[in-house]
């Protein structure tokens, strides 16, 4: 972006607690991106028609009119439910961000599924903190495209604001007790968790990528605006 920084809007759920945290710990050079939060009605996550309903379209639209005052250069929606709602129900937000704010957008599913293609990543260890039914859900939606679930583990619970109350030692023992033979990686899905500081130390100590939903929003955010960037080493292995 001529050797200007990017500015990039996050839509994060109303009751997360983790992104930020985990995004400081990233320490993205602020010469690279600067990042604007804003955000949406979130507090419970199950298969229930009340709690699908906080994914709406128009709510988030809505939240994404705002980021998009503060002139931003890419606008993210920095939740995960399309990894049970289905890959067709975010690309259709992405989509309808870019027409209302005419910059592009993307998701954290997307980003995901964009980091596991990148990495070569399809037989998987799944980590995230939902009720059973909904990982169910998910693994039928990874497999639709190609991703195998190899081994999980999760922690069935629903409300959202107590999954940012996970620490890192919790996530680091529930991968390292999934850990199997014939995994390509594993993928922790859920912005409201502390992964992705833990991601460098665990892919070293298991010798496979740790894809974290915070780390893969943002390295998919910055790639999204300037290509290229996160096809360099360095970024990946910060990230992934």
């Amino acid at each position: 972006m001529n050797g200007s920084p990017l500015h990039i809007g996050m839509i994060v759920p109303s009751s997360n607690i983790a992104f930020e945290t985990e995004l400081a710990r990233l320490s993205i050079p602020a010469s690279t991106a600067v990042f604007h939060m804003t955000r949406l009605k979130v507090t419970s996550i199950s298969l229930q028609a009340g709690d699908t309903d906080q994914f709406a379209l128009g709510p988030i639209l809505d939240a994404a009119s705002l980021l998009a005052d503060a002139r931003v250069n890419g606008c993210v929606w920095a939740g995960t439910a399309g990894s049970w709602l289905g890959l067709e129900h975010d690309l259709a937000i992405s989509a309808a961000l870019t027409k209302k704010t005419g910059i592009p957008a993307t998701t954290s599913t997307l980003a995901l599924m964009a980091a596991c293609q990148f990495l070569n990543v399809n037989r998987i260890i799944l980590v995230t903190p939902y009720l059973a039914n909904v990982v169910n859900q998910i693994c039928t939606i990874y497999s639709l495209q190609g991703m195998e679930v190899i081994a999980e583990r999760h922690l069935d619970i629903s409300d959202n604001y107590q999954f940012g109350l996970v620490s890192k030692e919790t996530i680091v023992s529930l991968i390292c007790e999934a850990n199997t033979l014939g995994a390509d990686g594993v993928v922790v899905a859920c912005t409201n968790l502390h992964g992705a500081s833990s991601a460098p130390q665990l892919r070293s100590r298991l010798g496979i990528p740790v894809i974290d939903s915070v780390a893969a929003t943002i390295w998919h955010s910055i790639e999204m605006l300037n290509p290229g960037y996160g096809g360099t080493p360095e970024f990946p292995s910060q990230l992934m």
